[in-house]
């Protein structure tokens, strides 16, 4: 064999070489598009069918093969709020339900305890509202229940309007120097079920007054304001 003949013989060779290299190429990265959709197929319909736990395994499996891609990334953020929000919710559902067996067995302060709390999980629903304005005012009428301690000063209301709640509490506290700066006297309530620190702005002797002041307070100072029922300061 001549010089030639070697030449083209290796030139083939490294051609034929390259060529295998960029088809393993195409079908690897074919096969991760593929692996990556089907898994992204999977979580979508999980998704839309409210099966967020199937829907996080399939899109934490797309994250995987495909790390750099975002909507996968959104997608795990949104259930995980979605979650929080269900958690939320079955809780508060739970204290509604125990609420109303108390109240429906006439025991008015176990079932103010538990309308109470159901207010910290859902603040804007007005029914726990209503339900332990329907026990003051059996209170009033009927007389038997105990008489309420009267209330001299602020630190002995447990009613408060929170203009800010946070999970980092380096904010909670940057947003109460600035309040304070403005003369007014909020402070940090800590909501350790939560894992949150809440800064309230002001506080009330009962959850009617709390509620009457809200509305200034939203239009003022905060339109996600909200009452918290909290039982020391």
């Amino acid at each position: 064999m001549n010089i030639s003949s070697k030449i083209f013989t290796i030139v083939i060779g490294v051609v034929a070489i390259l060529v295998l290299i960029s088809l393993l190429v195409y079908f690897l990265m074919f096969s991760k598009n593929a692996q990556y959709k089907k898994a992204i197929a999977q979580a979508d319909n999980n998704y839309s069918g409210q099966n967020y736990s199937g829907a996080k395994t399939s899109y934490e499996e797309a994250l995987i093969i495909k790390p750099e891609e975002l909507y996968p990334l959104q997608k795990l953020e949104e259930i995980d709020n979605l979650l929080k929000q269900k958690e939320k919710q079955q809780k508060y559902s739970d204290a509604i339900q125990t609420a109303d067996n108390f109240f429906n067995q006439k025991d008015y302060e176990k079932a103010r305890e538990f309308y109470l709390l159901a207010i910290n999980f859902n603040p804007d629903d007005i029914y726990p509202v209503d339900q332990i304005k329907k026990m003051e005012d059996f209170r009033a009428n009927l007389n038997n229940l105990e008489t309420k301690a009267t209330i001299t000063s602020k630190k002995d209301y447990h009613f408060h309007i929170v203009i800010g709640s946070f999970e980092n509490g380096e904010n909670a506290r940057a947003m109460l120097k600035k309040w304070k700066a403005e003369g007014q006297d909020p402070f940090i309530i800590p909501r350790e079920e939560i894992n949150m620190e809440a800064v309230a702005y002001d506080s009330y002797p009962d959850i009617h007054t709390a509620h009457n002041h809200l509305k200034k307070i939203r239009e003022d100072i905060n339109r996600d304001a909200w009452v918290l029922y909290y039982m020391g300061k």
